[in-house]
């Protein structure tokens, strides 16, 4: 398989997995974190990494893990500001959920005002309807009235 010019033997083959979104995680091309730094990015350093943990349970203590260790390698002393951060899929879903029921909310209530206002539009121009036809009406009772006596 080729990566930037670069050949690469495949190890193994993930079971598909579909889309996320506007990304496919089917077209994805996992390589050791060493290769990516040295070989494809000409570096030594990365600017982001994403884990996977096989339960749920998993999630809090490798997030730990990950802290403990780039602290260390960062040098940075407990309590002082991180550098770097560290983030769940979690904490992303209840961001995207939040912002989905505030657009829920918002389109709920645009169509109620829409609603409520074609409504009052509609009543009106009954009402005007009625009210231009209401001596017409009335004449014309009054004339079935003193034919019929």
């Amino acid at each position: 398989m080729r990566i930037l010019s670069r050949e690469f033997t495949v190890a193994g083959v993930y079971a598909p997995k579909g889309n996320l979104g506007p990304d496919n995680l089917d077209s994805q091309s996992l390589v050791p974190i060493s290769v990516a730094k040295r070989v494809l990015f000409g570096g030594t350093s990365i600017q982001g990494a994403d884990v996977q943990v096989r339960t749920q349970a998993d999630v809090v203590p490798t997030m730990d893990a990950i802290d403990s260790l780039m602290a260390d390698r960062h040098k940075i002393a407990e309590g002082a500001g991180e550098d770097y951060s560290t983030e769940d899929q979690t904490q992303i879903i209840t961001t995207a959920a939040a912002a989905t029921s505030t657009f829920k909310t918002l389109t709920l209530a645009l169509g109620a005002i829409t609603l409520i206002v074609g409504g009052i539009g509609i009543m009106n121009i009954m009402l005007v309807s009625v009210s231009e036809r209401t001596r017409e009406i009335g004449i014309r009772r009054s004339r079935v009235a003193v034919t019929a006596k």
